[in-house]
């Protein structure tokens, strides 16, 4: 019966935990370009390139690869493509990794990382107290 606290705790401690891994093995720096824009823009994600063509893809990989290589999101409607430019001595590969639905990883709303760890933290007390009130409640009767 002692050993189930333990086991609770950890269970709860790799709850929170969990979202701080990284599964995704990425290189950074990361730049996006716009398949739906035509010209401009300078490779963040709220101002991403124009890559509405082969030719604009070609230069956006052209100007990483000047900058040492990195991650490329090309962005289209409902989904992204990911291209990683890997810069050598010899010039630069890249390499186009899929097309994914949805939108690029670490671009969604900017929440702080204390407030998500603290409210995953909270839920999962509440848990382990709802449990041990259950528990002495089903013992009592």
């Amino acid at each position: 019966m002692k050993a189930r606290i333990p086991l609770i705790l950890l269970v709860v401690f790799a709850l929170v935990a969990m979202p701080l891994i990284n599964a995704q093995a990425q290189t950074g720096p990361w730049y996006y370009c716009s398949a739906t824009r035509t010209s401009g823009g300078s490779g963040t994600y709220y101002d991403p390139w124009a890559c509405s063509n082969s030719t604009q893809l070609n230069t956006v990989t052209d100007t990483i690869c000047r900058l040492g290589g990195g991650t490329l999101y090309r962005i289209f409607t409902g989904s992204y493509v990911i291209y990683y430019v890997n810069y050598t001595a010899n010039g630069c590969t890249v390499v186009q990794d899929g097309e994914y639905t949805g939108y690029p990883p670490n671009t969604g709303p900017d929440i702080p990382l204390p407030l998500i760890i603290g409210g995953v933290a909270a839920v999962g007390l509440l848990l382990v107290a709802a449990g041990l009130l259950l528990r002495r409640k089903s013992a009592v009767a």
